[in-house]
């Protein structure tokens, strides 16, 4: 066999590969969809059994494969039970190791397989809208209830600066507000 001949070979593989993994995080996400009563029970008994361990693999599942269930329902019960400041700890760096995860994750295998779904020309637009107006969307998903992504704003190669003043920053900072104020009692 030739070396073109191997490179093309391997390189079919790779985007086999790729495909899987793409066709394997959308069932995640339309499973998480049909079974989010059953999660949501899941993630609040598994906390309060064990702690800021499960927490925070549960935060970091919940921010990498993209769900609808936001990491606030999994860190607020357990404030109450260990310390507040060590859970708001845990939740921000678990939250911030979960997304950096996804995005990368996104950028390194979902932006190979956007030629299949647009033309050259609309990914190169929609890259530079999305590094540019993209930027306040991604805001107010990362400190709102709405769902948070990040390997979607990889897969559309928001460059790594912009996702982290408009995404990690804010996350950390909407974790942080939305689990003290709920622990003091104002919400």
């Amino acid at each position: 066999m030739n070396k073109k001949r191997k490179k093309r070979i391997v390189r079919r593989s790779i985007e086999v590969i790729d495909i899987l993994i793409i066709i394997g995080i959308v069932a995640l996400i339309v499973w998480s969809i049909i079974n989010r009563a059953y999660l949501q029970n899941l993630v609040s008994k598994e906390v309060q059994r064990n702690g800021l361990i499960a927490m925070f693999i549960i935060i970091l599942f919940l921010e990498l494969i993209p769900q609808l269930i936001n990491p606030i329902f999994v860190s607020i019960p357990l404030m109450f039970l260990i310390n507040p400041y060590l859970v708001l700890l845990v939740a921000i760096i678990s939250s911030t190791v979960g997304s950096i995860l996804g995005y990368f994750i996104g950028k390194k295998f979902g932006f190979k397989l956007l030629p299949y779904f647009m033309k050259e020309k609309n990914i190169e637009k929609t890259s530079n809208f999305i590094n540019k107006a993209g930027r306040f969307i991604l805001v107010l998903a990362a400190i709102s209830p709405l769902p948070y992504v990040p390997m979607i704003w990889g897969i559309l190669d928001m460059r790594g600066k912009n996702f982290i003043l408009f995404g990690l920053l804010p996350r950390a900072i909407g974790l942080f507000l939305m689990n003290y104020l709920v622990y003091i009692g104002i919400v």
